[in-house]
């Protein structure tokens, strides 16, 4: 997660809208933690959803894990839509 490399990344907020599979159009919008991925200090990608918080082998894994979740919190959000354009209200 070290920013002085060319390509790295972290965990950011994103969000985008969900469009459920009916003729109704009761579309929402949601929010959720995803690794996103950078080439040269810009975001290039994020990785598929997957349980953040479960599987690790060490609870001091864990721990690591939590301490970088809350920091995404901290950054911007990215609008999923329009990756990787930060969401505006």
């Amino acid at each position: 997660m070290t920013k002085n490399k060319k390509s790295y990344w972290n965990y950011r907020v994103l969000t985008r809208i969900v469009q459920p599979n009916t003729d109704k159009g009761n579309e929402w919008r949601e929010f959720f933690i995803a690794e996103v991925h950078y080439k040269d200090g810009k975001p290039s990608g994020y990785g598929a959803e997957k349980s953040l918080t479960s599987g690790w082998e060490t609870v001091k894994d864990l721990k690591w894990t939590v301490k970088h979740l809350k920091e995404a919190f901290e950054k911007s959000i990215l609008d999923a839509d329009n990756f990787p354009k930060k969401w505006k209200e």
